[in-house]
């Protein structure tokens, strides 16, 4: 809200992959996103996750942090559950 209201946002659409191939598990991380203040998914597809982030324009001039503002860790873990044999 602060940066809304006192900031410079900028709505960008962000793109990543995961190596995730349990499809319960990229759904949760997926859905994951939307828990996210600003951010809302946009497609999942079998190994891209596709969201529109709301933030700051500074942040925003730095697109390489992306699969970071995504996936944080998150994925690791899900990862360890697939390796586990969650189903």
């Amino acid at each position: 809200m602060k940066m809304i209201l006192f900031g410079k946002p900028r709505a960008d659409i962000l793109e990543t992959h995961t190596t995730i191939t349990n499809r319960a598990l990229r759904v949760i991380l997926a859905d994951s996103v939307t828990l996210t203040p600003g951010s809302v998914l946009l497609d999942l597809s079998e190994d891209k996750i596709t969201v529109v982030m709301l933030r700051d324009k500074r942040d925003a001039e730095n697109p390489e942090n992306a699969d970071e503002l995504i996936k944080g860790g998150l994925e690791k873990k899900l990862l360890k559950a697939q390796k586990a044999g969650v189903s």
